[in-house]
């Protein structure tokens, strides 16, 4: 199981990364068969059929489909409920690294990311890189596209791959809205296996386009499980890994892909020397 962070005396947040996406939406795409009278009549009824589909199909495209009972504006409204709750929770139990450099860099990466995944394309970001507690790492993403990133998590990374790998997961988690669609609404993160796996997949693919090598997700899971303070058990992220290498093997090759790069290289540098 994942560790939690304390809220005072509950238990609400995960540890390390909480990430999911949804069931892709997919339109009826079955004939209907009218019979008509006329021929002229039947042909209209058929045009007007395939308009009708043609613009089901672009809405389920754009907008996420709401849990039953629930619509797109009260999803709104359990977001923004959501990121007061939060925000006001991490305004009091963290403390962000106050460095320009760094947040412009960890800021570029997660809108690289971003651009290559529909859900999130033309989304302004909130990159945050904060300092852990307990020797635990913390990294989450709030309703209103905050991304919040474990400062000792950042310094186990080698490459930029695999910080991109970081974003595509939280970008994943808030692109699918998973926490507004529950029945109650909870400022608990925690998500469940299959939807980690889901966004393990989604989050792989959202590298490879991006321009980033898609291995870097697999990376990421190894430094997982080379570091307990993660929270992630052996299990998990063996499930997760058998997810990003079944999504790696769909995936054609990618000629020239990103996975250091000297801006990295000079991020990373600065980082150490705060320490």
């Amino acid at each position: 199981a994942l560790l939690p962070i304390h809220w005072g005396n509950k238990l609400n947040i995960p540890m390390a990364a909480r990430w999911a996406t949804s069931e892709s939406i997919h339109p009826n795409r079955g004939r209907n068969h009218c019979h008509m009278h006329s021929f002229s009549h039947k042909m209209r009824e058929m045009r007007k059929t395939c308009i009708v589909l043609a613009v089901v199909g672009l809405a389920a495209c754009a907008t996420p489909t709401p849990p039953t009972g629930l619509s797109r504006e009260e999803i709104l409204q359990r977001e923004n409920q959501l990121s007061r709750s939060l925000m006001e929770k991490v305004a009091s139990h963290f403390k962000t690294v106050p460095d320009i450099e760094l947040s412009v860099f960890l800021r570029k990466v997660a809108e690289r990311v971003a651009l290559a995944s529909p859900a999130t394309r033309e989304v302004p970001l909130g990159v945050f890189l904060i300092e852990d507690q307990d020797n635990r790492w913390v990294t989450f993403g709030v309703p209103g596209n905050r991304i919040y990133v474990s400062s000792q998590l950042v310094r186990a990374l080698d490459h930029e791959n695999t910080l991109a790998a970081v974003f595509a997961l939280e970008l994943a988690h808030l692109g699918h809205r998973h926490l507004a669609k529950r029945p109650e609404i909870s400022t608990d993160l925690t998500l469940t296996l299959e939807e980690l796996k889901a966004s393990t997949r989604d989050a792989t693919a959202t590298l490879y386009h991006a321009g980033y090598d898609p291995r870097g997700m697999d990376q990421l899971l190894s430094v997982f499980q080379l570091h307990p303070q993660s929270g992630f058990s052996a299990g998990t992220i063996k499930a997760l890994r058998a997810e990003s290498r079944s999504t790696l093997v769909s995936l054609p090759p990618l000629r020239n892909p990103t996975i250091r790069t000297a801006d990295f290289l000079r991020f990373k540098k600065r980082l150490e020397e705060r320490s």
